[in-house]
């Protein structure tokens, strides 16, 4: 399975402490050489996790695309898009709207770290989606829809409050 990630999502699971699931999931994942970049800028402590044997950075070729896909994403969401074509992924690892908007119309399939954690409790990775989206909103300071939690947690058996 290849399955591609933009920045938010290893963000969000290295910071609450939960990158173990994507690599419980999926086994492999690969990252474009911007999101590697942009995940550095964020904390230079990421570097570790991510020189992992299951992530893999990848160079992207179609730069025309990329540089189409920049005029309305930004460029970790373009090169992630832009790379998911080439490698034709079975799936690709977005939270932000436009982007994920952008990658269905491509025809790729979508992802994001709620749908991530949804997956992994109902393969028994985690046993609670619910204290890992308090610690992403809390501490780490992800912005998500109360609805969207609302539905995600009601889609495995979790009880929401506003």
């Amino acid at each position: 399975m290849i399955v591609i990630s933009d920045t938010s999502v290893i963000s969000g699971l290295v910071q609450s402490g939960h990158l173990h699931v994507l690599k419980n999931l999926y086994e492999c994942i690969i990252i474009p050489k911007r999101v590697y970049l942009e995940l550095q800028d964020l904390n230079p402590s990421f570097r570790e996790k991510l020189e992992s044997e299951w992530i893999e950075v990848r160079e992207v070729a179609n730069t025309s695309l990329v540089n189409e896909l920049a005029d309305v994403l930004d460029p970790g969401e373009a090169e992630a898009i832009a790379l998911a074509t080439e490698l034709r992924a079975d799936l690709i690892l977005i939270d932000e709207m436009n982007g994920r908007a952008v990658a269905t119309q491509m025809g790729l399939s979508v992802i994001g770290t709620l749908g991530a954690l949804a997956e992994a409790k109902q393969k028994n990775y985690i046993s609670a989606v619910k204290p890992v989206i308090e610690i992403l909103v809390n501490e780490c300071g992800f912005w998500l829809k109360p609805s969207l939690i609302e539905r995600v947690l009601k889609s495995v058996n979790e009880q929401y409050q506003a």
